[in-house]
């Protein structure tokens, strides 16, 4: 998987109501959509959480997010980069190394103290 840079991150523009000239604020659900789609997409090496807002600023338009949007937005990638880092199941259950560090204090004990 190749990431990229944050910055080289472009999404297409959302349709505008030519009624409306003011950005709405998004749905959670737009949101997460957009922060997920920008962490896929980045290197979350050297992406910062910073870098995601303004970048979320910019797909939807927006001059300032408010605080709510930003603690959102922080939320959601704890929960993305926990989940990243987090063991596959079958990596640490039946792991044929745990099972063999098992089998070999077992195998020098005979049961004589």
């Amino acid at each position: 998987v190749v990431k990229t840079n944050i910055e080289s991150i472009t999404f297409k523009e959302p349709q505008s109501d030519s009624t409306t000239t003011t950005p709405k604020q998004p749905i959670e659900e737009e949101l997460i959509q957009v922060v997920d789609r920008l962490f896929r997409e980045c290197d979350i090496d050297s992406v910062t959480v910073k870098d995601i807002q303004r970048s979320v600023k910019s797909h939807f338009g927006m001059e300032k997010l408010t605080a709510t949007t930003k603690a959102s937005i922080k939320m959601r990638l704890t929960e993305l980069v926990n989940k990243a880092n987090e063991p596959v199941e079958s990596e640490v259950e039946g792991s044929p190394e745990l099972e063999s560090e098992e089998e070999m204090e077992g195998a020098g004990d005979d049961g004589n103290d």
